[in-house]
């Protein structure tokens, strides 16, 4: 600086490959130097590395200093001892910056057989040492002086008293501990914790709706209403990211200033330095409104345990849709609340609501819509248009009228080929992603289609696809059903109770999910349910999961569940389950008309199905190997009036086979009294108590039983 004296400073030349080396540097002698650049040593120029002697073949380790006076102390304490020959001391002109040379030639260390880390004992050397890692891999080694980890504490301070020499030097080196430049790289990411020097994946946050590092996160947009540019008031939409710790935080740029012309990108992290995989958008069907969100977060809010809320949801949903099984209300209860919690699980289900026209299908869609999380309804669209409202909504997915989804689809068709292959992907979330290129910007970005989708049409699944799916058969009401009005505002305040809920249980479902083994698809996708059901304690539901297993299980072996197979099988496990030892087939077609669709089998409507007769169900179980034998003894299922009927004993394989594809159920069947097929009747004082009240029964018809 002009005017400015600088003198009495250490002036040296510094030690290159090729010997003394230009510029050279400088370092300040505490009062002697009269205006000193740095309090400890300066040189002009970039970087360079400097070693103590000029660098031979017979130099075997490399130890890199953090400064010149670390490097002449040890070089002091080496000098004239074997380790001169096999010890190369090395620096850096600007001891906390790493010279280009290093960087751009990673071969530079290739000779040596370890290279020793020996910055500072503190957080600042363990920063410049990680920077150095980046660029020298797996022969480095962290050597630090075995002294408090003090800020400023070095090589220096060690050997400064002159009571330690090189035989301690040579120990400390020869306990060295390796650095793992896998250390180098991470996938989970805070900014504050990010080291100069570091590689990162790239983050795994997607905040629009995610479950990580333990915690739940959900975006929403919000107006702030504050100051303009003039001092006067003014608002401004912006997304705010919820955490389920009751936590509201920002969204910030990491590098605020971006070139895009040298594809420089723009990352983001959270308030409370979580990086972000993307920038988050609110979802496009956003379910959870800000003033519930507000009450939640200031404690003003609390729902109730999940027990009560399924019943709720059941009741809501018994007041608009009729389903033929009693069970299915609840399995989709127990689904939709999967559909808050689904980023913990790595697989979930996906729902298919058949049944001819005018069965209710779209109306239970309506309702489920209003039910499930950022749930969207949509009909016959493109794949491509599929896959980007997934992404875009982060939810619950229904597909109504999903005719070519179904085994008759036209085969061939590139479109549904493709959207094909991306459904049956979808509900794993290892495989729910795909890479797409925009048009526009040619930039290439990554679109997530994990999730609960649910089908309606009216014939069935395409075979693969069916294997993901829990089948909800749906019939025109009977029993005098009447439908209530919409309970739109009960639905909308069940949706926010299972928002809350969601937030406030997330550790917990994954902790109990992380328990749980899997063995094959049906219990991967069945098992959200199991856990809620050990979360609540409740048997009800865990047998629930049990008997839908078993219809699943059913429906894959008959390789269709429309197929009048697969319903009788499920019809002779559902009867054997609740203890029977045997059947009349009477019996088994009472319990498949409770399963099968309306006009099942039929081609016009006035058609008797072969499967309605008895001797097509004793020819399909004795096949099957769940009856033992053809002929059956004759019995009264019901006293002296009541006509003959002949009872099989149901088979051995038929109990293995329940308690392989469900033990949790056949250990419930052995404790159950035991009950002979010919007191199923009997079971029942009158028909209006009786399971099979609404179905054509021989008996009643031919008695006066009422």
């Amino acid at each position: 600086n002009k005017g400015l004296t600088r003198c009495n400073a250490l002036v040296f030349p510094p030690i290159g490959r090729g010997g003394y080396t230009k510029p050279f540097a400088y370092y300040n002698i505490p009062g002697i130097t009269q205006n000193p650049i740095d309090e400890n040593g300066w040189c002009k120029g970039a970087p360079r590395l400097c070693f103590n002697v000029v660098p031979t073949n017979k130099h075997q380790f490399l130890f890199i200093a953090e400064g010149f006076k670390d490097l002449w102390m040890l070089h002091q304490v080496i000098v004239g001892t074997a380790l001169e020959e096999q010890l190369l001391i090395a620096t850096s002109t600007h001891g906390s910056r790493v010279p280009e040379e290093v960087k751009n030639n990673p071969a530079l260390f290739h000779t040596y057989e370890k290279v020793f880390l020996g910055q500072d004992g503190d957080p600042a050397g363990d920063d410049i040492a990680f920077e150095w890692l980046s660029h020298i891999g797996p022969r480095a080694y962290r050597v630090t002086p075995p002294i408090p980890r003090v800020e400023g504490k070095d090589w220096t301070d060690y050997f400064r008293d002159g009571t330690r020499n090189v035989k301690h030097f040579a120990e400390i080196l020869a306990q060295a501990e390796i650095l793992n430049s896998r250390d180098l790289v991470t996938k989970t990411l805070n900014y504050e914790d990010a080291k100069i020097g570091q590689f990162f994946t790239l983050p795994e946050l997607d905040a629009r709706s995610a479950y990580y590092n333990g915690y739940m996160y959900y975006a929403v947009e919000i107006v702030e209403v504050g100051l303009d540019s003039n001092g006067g008031k003014g608002m401004n939409a912006t997304t705010k990211i919820i955490r389920s710790d009751r936590q509201m935080l920002n969204v910030i740029p990491v590098n605020r200033s971006v070139n895009y012309t040298t594809n420089q990108r723009q990352f983001h992290r959270l308030s409370d330095g979580t990086m972000l995989k993307c920038v988050p958008t609110v979802s496009a069907s956003a379910t959870w409104k800000w003033e519930d969100v507000y009450a939640w977060l200031n404690g003003d809010f609390k729902p109730r345990r999940l027990g009560t809320i399924v019943d709720s949801m059941v009741s809501a949903m018994k007041s608009r849709v009729w389903l033929p099984n009693e069970d299915d209300y609840t399995v989709l209860s127990l689904v939709m609340v999967t559909t808050y919690v689904q980023q913990i699980f790595d697989a979930v289900p996906f729902l298919l609501a058949t049944g001819p026209a005018g069965s209710g299908k779209t109306e239970l869609g309506r309702v489920l819509s209003l039910l499930g999380c950022n749930a969207v309804v949509t009909g016959d669209i493109s794949s491509k248009t599929i896959t980007r409202l997934i992404d875009q909504t982060k939810g619950f997915l229904i597909i109504d009228d999903a005719e070519k989804l179904s085994r008759s689809g036209k085969g061939g068709n590139g479109d549904i080929d493709d959207l094909l292959q991306i459904l049956k992907v979808s509900y794993k979330k290892s495989s729910a992603t795909r890479q797409v290129t925009d048009n526009k910007t040619m930039q290439v970005s990554e679109l997530d289609f994990y999730g609960v989708k649910l089908f309606t049409n009216t014939k069935g699944m395409e075979d693969i696809l069916a294997t993901r799916t829990i089948p909800i058969h749906t019939r025109k009401p009977q029993n005098g059903f009447k439908q209530a009005e919409l309970p739109v505002d009960v639905l909308r305040g069940l949706r926010a109770e299972l928002h809350a809920w969601a937030m406030e249980n997330a550790s917990w479902v994954h902790d109990i999910y992380k328990t749980f083994a899997v063995s094959n698809r049906d219990d991967e996708i069945t098992t959200p349910l199991r856990v809620f059901a050990q979360m609540e304690n409740r048997t009800d539901w865990a047998e629930l999961t049990d008997r839908l297993i078993s219809r699943m299980s059913a429906d894959r072996q008959a390789e269709s569940s429309d197929s009048p197979e697969g319903y009788v099988r499920e019809a002779v496990m559902n009867i054997a389950r609740r203890g029977y030892l045997s059947v009349t087939m009477e019996h088994v077609l009472m319990e498949m008309e409770m399963l099968v669709p309306e006009h099942f089998g039929k081609e016009f409507t006035t058609d008797i199905p072969e499967w309605k007769h008895a001797g097509w169900a004793k020819r399909t179980l004795y096949g099957l190997g769940y009856i033992n034998d053809k002929s059956g003894k004759r019995v009264r299922v019901a006293g002296r009036e009541v006509p003959m009927q002949r009872l099989y004993d149901l088979s051995p394989g038929l109990f293995a086979e329940i308690e392989k594809i469900a033990p949790a159920a056949y250990q419930d069947m052995i404790s159950k009294e035991r009950i002979h097929g010919n007191d199923y009747c009997r079971k029942h004082m009158k028909c209006h108590q009786c399971p099979y009240e609404n179905i054509s029964c021989d008996i009643r018809n031919k008695t006066n039983k009422r």
